[in-house]
């Protein structure tokens, strides 16, 4: 820029008596402005405070405003306090206050005493430089407001007058200065690095501006590998940050669900204005899921009356811990629960095995036992279910049986019996088993001394020879009871056998039962 320099002149100088010097501009120099006299107000610019010397007694005050001679228009208020008069050749001092009237900084302030008649400075503080046929004290920058004060030592070596002429001059300089700014963004990318199917995974992206300028217009974008959606179902994330300063940032959440197992690595980007970018790092999440397996074993069939173990071994062959893994078994049909193991609790509803977190590959084995209350097929459901794994059940069947157990007797009502006379057998069948007999069927055989004369019972009889043979009873029902009798004449003496037997489906061989009686003469 263009510096701008301003100036004027203020005479320094007094009129004294023949024996004494005096200081001022040559003779055939006018003054360029007239002084003003001591005791004259204090002057200053708007804004600051007003300003006057301190001048003792016999000291005279002139002032002369910078550059325009009006306080109101000018940068600098210079005073000049100097003695009335003094003696040839002895040293007097004087001094120069340099005002600055504006509230800003003047820059370079130079006073310069130029044309100086019958005048021998001899010290300054600060110390004055020779321009000629001069002085020079640069005075540097001074602040808005603010004096500074010259204090010079001179001699006049003539009687007559000492004179010299003073000039202010500054240069401030009008400065532009254009920031030159380079934003620049950092992306940084968190995600979990294990996680389960079911579990949110929360994926973070913070991104920063680590230059010197503001990013504008900073974006941030995401595309998930497959096998990952937001909780909304996007595959592409794309989320506006704004205007980001110098070392400021902001943190973009994403949440994100698996729709599978595996291992998911993913890197994000950001984008700004002015073709700003930045990559993330990669981050790599596993995905895990327990998977829970049971297996049911029971017997294939039990009697009535007897109890029946029922074990289920539940496994995980995922390849996550299962948490919370619990057995529930409900009450089956036709049966007591008398017992569980492992800790099982039983209840109303059947039984409960809080089993706990299952690892991977580990398994866990629990048993019921189960008391049959009819015969029927006794079905057990047991389910399997853990905190991220689906729910898993297995069934067990046990077909629940009778024991078939039969009584047959025969007895006759009348022993001895005389030859010619007649006697009766009586069978009797009964179901002791806790199953039903299906199809009983009795076949009586007369002893050789014998003929068949009748017979009754429960079912109707067709006699061939010495076999007697009843019509099958269709079912005898447990604890149940059929009769039969068989009435023979006894045709020779000796000991005659009459044989009965008792055939059913639930046995493979008839049941035989004899009865002796003593015929005689």
């Amino acid at each position: 820029m263009k510096s701008v320099r301003k100036s004027g002149r203020l005479w320094l100088g007094a009129m004294i008596a023949a024996s004494m010097v005096s200081i001022g501009c040559q003779q055939s120099e006018p003054a360029p402005s007239q002084p003003v006299a001591a005791g004259a107000p204090a002057m200053a610019a708007k804004g600051c405070n007003p300003y006057r010397p301190n001048a003792a007694a016999g000291m005279v005050v002139n002032a002369l405003a910078f550059p325009t001679g009006d306080v109101n228009s000018s940068a600098i208020l210079l005073h000049t306090v100097t003695p009335a008069e003094a003696r040839v050749g002895q040293p007097y001092s004087y001094e120069l206050h340099v005002t600055n009237l504006s509230t800003a900084t003047l820059q370079n302030v130079n006073v310069l005493a130029s044309n100086a008649a019958n005048l021998d400075v001899t010290t300054s503080s600060p110390e004055a430089a020779k321009t000629g046929g001069g002085f020079n004290w640069n005075l540097g920058n001074i602040p808005g407001c603010e004096t500074r004060v010259i204090k010079v030592t001179g001699r006049a070596d003539a009687v007559g007058v000492s004179s010299n002429c003073l000039s202010v001059t500054y240069n401030n300089l009008l400065c532009t200065t254009v920031k030159i700014t380079q934003p620049a963004l950092a992306l940084t990318k968190t995600a979990p690095a294990e996680v389960l199917l079911c579990d949110p995974i929360q994926m973070i992206l913070e991104v920063k501006n680590t230059g010197s300028g503001t990013a504008s217009g900073v974006k941030v974008m995401d595309v998930l590998p497959p096998g990952l959606k937001t909780t909304d179902g996007q595959q592409n994330v794309t989320a506006d940050v704004g205007d980001l300063g110098p070392g400021q940032s902001k943190r973009v959440t994403i949440n994100v669900k698996a729709e599978r197992t595996g291992s998911f690595q993913n890197q994000a980007t950001s984008a700004a204005a002015g073709n700003l970018t930045a990559q993330s790092n990669t981050t790599t999440t596993v995905v895990r899921q327990p998977k829970l397996e049971i297996v049911c074993t029971a017997p294939e069939r039990i009697f009535i009356g007897r109890d029946a173990t029922f074990s289920f071994t539940v496994k995980n062959s995922g390849d996550a811990a299962s948490r919370d893994t619990v057995l529930n078994l409900p009450a089956p049909a036709g049966s007591s629960i008398v017992s569980a193991t492992e800790g099982g609790t039983v209840g109303a509803g059947g039984v409960a095995w809080n089993l706990g977190s299952l690892a991977a590959g580990a398994s866990r084995t629990v048993s019921v036992v189960l008391k049959p209350v009819g015969q029927e097929t006794l079905r057990a459901s047991a389910t399997a279910q853990g905190y991220c794994a689906t729910p898993v059940t297995a069934n067990c069947v046990t077909s629940v049986e009778g024991i078939p157990a039969v009584l047959l007797e025969v007895i006759d009502l009348i022993d001895p019996v005389e030859v010619g006379g007649q006697t009766t057998y009586v069978i009797t069948a009964t179901n002791q088993g806790s199953v039903p007999l299906e199809n009983l069927q009795i076949v009586g055989m007369l002893g050789a001394g014998q003929d068949y004369v009748s017979s009754s019972g429960a079912t109707t009889a067709t006699a061939t020879g010495k076999t007697v043979t009843f019509a099958p009873v269709p079912a005898l029902a447990v604890g149940g009871k059929a009769e039969w009798r068989v009435v023979i004449r006894a045709t020779a003496e000796g000991d005659n056998r009459f044989e009965t037997s008792l055939s059913t489906q639930r046995f493979a061989k008839p049941i035989v039962e004899t009865e002796s009686t003593n015929q005689y003469k």
